[in-house]
């Protein structure tokens, strides 16, 4: 995480019009997943940034190579140690094709980095081969650093103990004293920002999957917190929408289903669903709701069938034979003296009642008798006797009323809904006709009748009832099974509502900070990117000498997290073009001027630089630019460059550019050799040598090889020489190539050198001669040219003559 975005990032929100649960979402994505995970998790939980002291003293430090250790890694079997001068300056580490001296540059990115970049993206067979097979001790890289400001040195050591290269140990050592592994240096976020090495595969990545060169450049400008905030925010917004929103297929479905459930709930449930706006209240007092309380579908009537309120069978058996016993007592007390006096009671009270009313008189029914105080008193006496008497019939006759009037409130009519259901799977005829019958016993007043036909009708009520009964509980059941998954399904949707609604404030806010995100990290780009699209241009103008390619804008186009990609403006003779249209040496040399800013950016600790490779599929004319290039930036950064191609060195000579140059050479076993400050004549010059001395080879296959090599001294020399005049003349370096690939055998180059033209090979003798006084020289010529004509002992001889020659064709440089 790099605190300075952190910073900026924090500084613009609170300068935002976010919501407060959007800016926690935002700086906490800026700071990693992890952070953004915790805040959707713990939102009461404050975000708490961390700029670290330690870290920003540990980035404040700069390192420089000493050297580098191999040992049975890669090309190199014995242990071998690259030296190098830790300061500016740049550093040349030649060597032809598999001499080991890209195992040297790949010594350092391991060591430092715990990886080996080109090794992970190579075939898994590629993989396995990076142990020297000449080297049966455990591998070993070492590098030594110098950090300014502290007089300890720095030792990072790798070793492998296992088969895989990604199983080894790397330690530190400050001053020879262990101070634990690499991660103790804490500079792995400087060292995915500043990366300092460039490869000859980096170079091409420019020209390969879109994302790639967007990567690696925002990686340069220090924004990968950024994007890989713009990611984690997309993810997790689309993560909690999901949550936020009930999906419409699910709804669908469901629907589907509903229409198809024969249930009073599932239409009035599709009904719910079909609105404009779920009332999920309403909904879920319908799964509340239990069978046939909703209408009077058919459902509902099924409910009540299922339920008929029957009459009490105990108490109908309890009304007949109170019927029966009240018919009893009522028999008994008919014809009986009881009955009369009843009957006399009435009388009398109906007397009583008209004396009351008349007073004393003659007898209203026999004319002869008086009515007086004297007869009111003796017809009280009376009447109190024959109550008595009466009482016992009184209560027959109440009792049977009460008796009736008990037993037709037993007898109810038939409930409509047995002439409601049209279903031939309810049997409800016999139960309808069989109450029908019950119903006519309310019209009955005879108590025995009404008690017999009571006792006689009911079993028959009932058995029917029950057919009833259980046939609309088999269909209720049956219902209710489909009823049941579908009100299972209706409730998922209203727990899918429910959550829903608990996530769209945390989806709004995460939607917020995610476009807030996006328009923030365009304009850190655009901030970010200017500076180096600048020094990427100047490099751009040394590099493509001789190109009709030019670099225009470079900017990011998409996110972060999709369909990214840098987009480098490119014209060809004044029109619009393409990345695509350049050769390899321009896609390379443009790679170099796009990310050779990264590694030389001023907040960088690294201030080295490691470059495998830059040169071979560069034109000759790109060659000078990158030599100006490198040396531009060896001004203040330590530059070592590791190449099998002399042309690089050739053009740091050509144009007075100092550079240290050492060589890397490979002996039979993966024996390495470094062989520093040897220029190209002086080593062609000391194989010879070499070869003179030893007595291995055949004399005339040793005379061969010496004479080749002295051949290739003094040709390199006319080359060098060549190049410059013709390069003062004006040419450019094309035409001095064909010049020089024309120019076929030695005397035609000695010619161009010397006579300035290679079709003069005729005069040189004669130049060497009488011009130069220099007859000897024709002698060498000669020799070189003859070799296996001379003996081994004039080897010597021919050598130093050919050291002559040659610092006499360099002669040509200072006139």
């Amino acid at each position: 995480m790099s605190d300075t975005v952190v910073d900026l990032v924090q500084a613009s929100l609170n300068d935002s019009a976010l919501t407060t649960a959007a800016r926690r979402y935002a700086l906490a994505a800026v700071m990693g997943t992890d952070a953004l995970a915790q805040a959707i998790s713990t939102p009461d939980r404050p975000i708490e940034t961390d700029n670290s002291a330690d870290t920003a003293e540990q980035t404040a430090r700069q390192f420089w190579l000493c050297s580098v250790t191999v040992a049975g890694f890669r090309g190199v079997g014995a242990r071998q140690t690259l030296t190098l001068a830790p300061g500016p300056g740049l550093t040349l580490v030649t060597g032809r094709n598999g001499s080991g001296k890209s195992s040297f540059a790949e010594a350092i990115e391991v060591a430092l980095t715990g990886q080996h970049a080109r090794l992970k993206e190579s075939p898994a067979d590629w993989r396995k081969q990076w142990r020297n097979i000449h080297n049966s001790t455990p591998p070993e890289v070492t590098v030594d650093l110098l950090v300014d400001g502290d007089e300890r040195p720095l030792t990072i050591r790798r070793q492998w103990t296992g088969k895989a290269i990604e199983q080894a140990e790397s330690t530190v050592e400050w001053a020879g004293v262990p101070a634990g592994g690499l991660e103790q240096l804490r500079w792995d976020e400087a060292m995915t920002r500043f990366r300092p090495f460039l490869s000859y595969d980096d170079l091409g990545k420019v020209s390969g999957k879109p994302s790639t060169p967007f990567d690696l450049m925002l990686n340069v400008i220090g924004l990968t917190s950024i994007t890989s905030a713009l990611t984690a925010l997309t993810k997790a917004r689309d993560t909690v929408a999901e949550k936020a929103t009930v999906p419409s297929e699910t709804i669908n479905r469901l629907r589907e289903e509903l229409e198809a459930a024969d249930d009073s709930r599932a239409k009035s449930a599709l009904k719910l669903l079909q609105a404009e706006r779920l009332d999920t209240v309403a909904l879920a007092h319908l799964l509340a709701e239990p069978v046939g309380t909703v209408d009077h579908s058919t459902s509902s009537v099924l409910g009540r069938l299922a339920t008929l309120p029957l009459p009490d069978e105990q108490a109908v058996n309890a009304a007949a034979q109170r019927l029966h016993r009240a018919q009893g007592t009522l028999n008994k007390v008919k014809g009986t003296d009881t009955e009369q006096a009843m009957q006399l009671v009435s009388l009398l009270e109906a007397a009583l009642d008209h004396y009351d009313r008349h007073g004393m008189g003659s007898c209203p029914v026999c004319g002869t008798g008086g009515l007086d105080d004297h007869w009111r008193a003796r017809t009280d006496e009376q009447v109190a006797s024959l109550r008595k008497q009466a009482e016992t019939a009184v209560n027959a006759r109440r009792e049977m009323q009460d008796a009736l009037a008990a037993a037709h409130r037993l007898v109810t009519p038939p409930p409509v809904d047995l002439a409601a259901v049209a279903n031939g799977a309810i049997p409800t005829a016999a139960l309808r006709g069989a109450w029908e019958q019950w119903a006519t016993l309310a019209k009955e007043t005879e108590a025995q009748r009404l008690s017999d036909a009571m006792l006689e009708g009911l079993p028959t009520l009932l058995r029917a009832a029950q057919t009833v009964k259980d046939a609309a509980t088999a269909q209720l059941l049956t219902r209710e099974n489909i009823w049941r998954p579908v009100a299972a399904r209706i409730q998922t949707i209203l727990d899918l509502y429910s959550t829903a609604e608990q996530h769209r404030p945390m989806h709004e806010a995460l939607c917020a900070a995610t476009d807030w995100m996006k328009a923030e990290s365009e304009r850190l780009r655009e901030i970010r990117l200017a500076p180096f699209r600048d020094q990427s241009a100047r490099m751009w103008a040394e590099l493509r000498h001789e190109s009709n390619a030019d670099l225009g804008s470079i900017a990011f186009v998409g996110s972060g997290a999709t369909r990214r990609k840098l987009d480098v403006t490119v014209t060809i003779d004044g029109e619009a073009g393409a990345v695509s249209m350049l050769s390899n040496g321009e896609i390379h040399a443009l790679g170099l001027a796009l990310f050779l800013p990264r590694s030389t950016a001023p907040e960088s600790p690294f201030r080295f630089i490691v470059i495998d490779d830059p040169v071979q599929a560069m034109d000759p004319a790109k060659v000078d630019g990158l030599a100006r290039v490198l040396h531009a930036t060896a001004e203040t950064r330590q530059v070592v460059v590791f190449t099998h191609d002399d042309r690089l060195s050739n053009a740091l000579r050509r144009l007075g550019l100092a550079a240290s140059v050492l060589e890397v050479a490979r002996r039979e076993g993966s024996v390495v050799e470094i062989i520093p400050n040897l220029d190209p004549i002086a080593r062609h010059l000391d194989d010879a040598r070499r070869i003179a001395r030893s007595d291995r080879l055949p004399a005339d296959f040793a005379a061969l090889t010496i004479a080749g090599s002295c051949r290739d001294a003094i040709e390199i020399a006319c080359q060098r020489v060549a190049r410059q005049r013709m390069h003062l003349q004006g040419l450019g370096i094309a035409e001095v190539d064909d010049l020089l690939i024309r120019a076929q055998t030695t005397k035609n180059r000695v010619a161009l050198a010397l006579l300035g033209e290679s079709r003069m090979a005729g005069q040189l003798m004669t130049h060497l001669s009488r011009t130069i006084g220099a007859p000897w020289a024709a002698d060498v010529l000669r020799a070189v040219r003859e070799g296996t004509h001379h003996p081994r002992d004039q080897a010597g001889q021919i050598i130093e003559d050919s050291q002559r020659l040659c610092n006499l064709i360099l002669q040509e440089l200072d006139k």
